[in-house]
This record gives C-alpha cells, structure tokens and sequence, in this order.
C-alpha cells in the first residue's frame, strides 16, 4: 500500500488519479460561494411555497367538485410536504452549524 505525500490527494484504488476524479458535483467547477448558497437556499424556499400555493389549489378544485382526480391532489400534497420539511430540516441543520461555531474557543 502507498502512501500519498502531504497535499496530493489520494485516489482510490482503480480510479486511476486524483487528476481523473470527477467533479463531487457536475458542472460545479470551482467552490460555491455563500452567495449562491444562499440563493440555493432561497430556491428551496420558494420551490415548497410554490407546491404549497398549487396544493391549496388543487384542493379548493377537488372540494369544489371542479376535479375528481384524487390520487394526483394526495400525490402533490405529499411532495409538498416532503418539501416543507426539507426546507425545515436544512434550517434546522444551519442553525445547530451556527450554535456550533459559535461554541467554538478561539
């Protein structure tokens, strides 16, 4: 077994180099910034507002008798809560991160 030197990134066995690894994530080329994790965060949010917002509608269809389609109201309803609580869970983890480095001694 070798031992890769101190700042060159050891690849694992059968991939070749560390030059030929992929990227962890396609197309990201470089380090985000916060900014955009910042609008990544603010896209989640949007996203589970808007399947709120269609939810809200399509129940109001369904109860109004304007659609008897069912399945595709429970189907939209479960995403968007699955939505919610990721947006939920991903503020959770922020804010234990924050409590976190904030805990830290310098």
């Amino acid at each position: 077994m070798s031992i890769a030197p101190l700042g060159t990134p050891a690849a694992p066995p059968g991939l070749g180099g560390a030059a030929g690894l992929p990227p962890l994530i396609p197309g990201l080329s470089a380090m985000p910034s916060a900014e955009d994790f910042g609008k990544m965060v603010s896209d989640y949010m949007q996203q589970a507002s808007d399947m709120q917002s269609k939810v809200g509608t399509e129940i109001e269809a369904l109860a109004s008798g304007q659609t008897d389609n069912i399945q595709d109201v429970v189907l939209s309803a479960a995403q968007a809560d699955l939505a919610v609580r990721m947006v939920i869970e991903l503020r959770n983890r922020l804010v234990n991160t924050y409590q976190e480095v904030m805990r830290m001694q310098v």
